[in-house]
């Protein structure tokens, strides 16, 4: 029976890891899980599966002015772990195919958004074109990167007490980010402790690192992962700019 459960992730390729782990767990499961990741691994830019790599390739990824290069299943862009914070929410597979995408994100954004608002007491708002939650109803502050992959939810944060200085020296080092002024002032930060209280309300019975979490399967999956090519690039906090790529437009 699996259960909801901290990871905490000691390398980078297992960001992409765990999640195929958990797409092996949602065809066991009668009801959703979660699972609340615990970012230890090294500085790293996580790009989204229809991105562009800046990097060469060495080893099991790419490095991008030294920094690791990673891709994750989903469809978002850039992200850069420096003291991040994610929720994921794995439904069983089986009842999945009959719920709508758009249905199953306004749910979890809804559900994002009350759990932070029982924390803090503060108000979110959810930007249908970005798909993330902001601070403001003009949608120029963020405070959560939403994405799915299947039947998993993700959600991502940074919690006051991270440093800007470093999140910013990840972004400056990025060749996809024009403008760390943009970032700098379209990142928001979640109220300190927001992790502990999810721990407690939402029921966490364990707690285990990514390398004794993930079967050698899902870690074949996600290096194998690492050679898709895309196309789009830039960061998922930049405010609302629209980048035009092979004739669509991107918020990035």
């Amino acid at each position: 029976m699996q259960k909801n459960r901290i990871v905490v992730i000691d390398e980078p390729l297992h960001i992409p890891g765990v999640v195929y782990e958990l797409e092996r767990f949602s065809k066991q499961i009668n009801e959703p899980i979660y699972t609340l990741l615990d970012h230890q691994e090294e500085s790293c830019i996580i790009r989204g599966v229809d991105q562009s790599f800046s990097g060469d390739f060495q080893e099991d990824y790419r490095l991008c002015n030294s920094i690791p290069e990673i891709k994750r299943q989903d469809g978002g862009n850039s992200w850069y772990h420096g003291g991040t914070t994610c929720l994921l929410k794995t439904f069983p597979k089986k009842e999945f195919p009959q719920k709508a995408h758009t249905k199953t994100m306004e749910d979890w954004h809804k559900q994002l958004q009350q759990l932070y608002t029982s924390y803090s007491g503060e108000e979110l708002f959810y930007d249908r074109k970005s798909a993330d939650l902001y601070v403001d109803r003009d949608f120029s502050t963020q405070l959560m990167g939403t994405s799915q992959y299947n039947s998993i939810m993700r959600a991502c944060w940074y919690e006051s007490g991270v440093s800007l200085d470093e999140i910013s020296e990840l972004v400056k080092r990025d060749p996809q980010v024009e403008n760390l002024n943009d970032f700098r002032e379209s990142l928001g930060f979640v109220k300190q402790g927001f992790f502990h209280y999810l721990e407690y309300v939402l029921g966490f019975q364990d707690k285990m690192s990514s390398h004794e979490f993930i079967s050698n399967s899902s870690l074949e999956k996600a290096l194998l992962l690492q050679q898709k090519q895309g196309s789009l690039v830039g960061p998922c906090v930049s405010g609302k700019y629209g980048k035009k790529i092979r004739g669509k437009e991107y918020y990035v």
